[in-house]
């Protein structure tokens, strides 16, 4: 199922999401834009007229996961960042590609 999520300044990101009820989904990817969601959230969801797109109304029950957004000028000061991080028993994702 795909997850409509909007962000603060109006973007709108399609994250994938699995069916735990009528309503209700829980998150299966990190949202880029979109903020007070997190991986694993259950969240509540309307259906949308396209078949299996689910429109976000609130979170239902959070997971407990926080997302921590880095955004680096320059790619040589990725592991600098992500080590730190790991000693938190973070699980840190480097999105690739443009």
């Amino acid at each position: 199922m795909k997850l409509v999520l909007r962000g603060p300044d109006g973007e709108v990101e399609t994250p994938w999401a699995e069916r735990v009820g009528e309503r209700e989904l829980r998150l299966d990817n990190l949202p880029w834009f979109a903020y007070g969601i997190s991986l694993d959230d259950v969240v509540e969801a309307d259906p949308t007229a396209d078949d299996g797109i689910f429109e976000f109304v609130r979170v239902v029950r959070p997971s407990g996961n926080r997302l921590v957004r880095v955004i680096l000028d320059d790619e040589s000061q990725i592991e600098t960042v992500l080590e730190p991080l790991a000693r938190w028993a973070a699980t840190t994702r480097v999105p690739t590609g443009g």
